[in-house]
């Protein structure tokens, strides 16, 4: 198992913040909502 470098909250926090930035920036709900999602991960330690 992965040891985090942030706590839960914090990366699904950040998840949020990077999905509106994409979506503003490149179109696209769920292309930009999975890399949202990744992005956060590897933020956060994963």
């Amino acid at each position: 198992m992965v040891e985090l470098k942030r706590t839960k909250e914090e990366i699904i926090k950040k998840a949020e913040e990077l999905g509106g930035e994409y979506e503003s920036k490149y179109r696209g709900c769920a292309q930009c909502t999975f890399l949202a999602i990744v992005d956060a991960l590897r933020w956060g330690g994963a």
